[in-house]
């Protein structure tokens, strides 16, 4: 599945989200345009940021 969304898309790939790939996650849920996954908690924060929440 993962190949066949990066043959379509520009897909960004974590496995969790440690603090030493925070930032980078940060950055690709910024430019995202919608987001895949079930096995990841994401945070009130990371919504926020998913969402562009412009007062976060």
């Amino acid at each position: 599945m993962l190949a066949r969304l990066r043959g379509e898309f520009e897909v960004s790939y974590f496995e969790g989200i440690e603090a030493a790939k925070r930032d980078a996650f940060v950055a690709a849920i910024r430019g995202a345009h919608g987001l895949l996954g079930a096995s990841v908690r994401l945070s009130a924060d990371m919504l926020e940021i998913a969402i562009g929440c412009v007062s976060c």
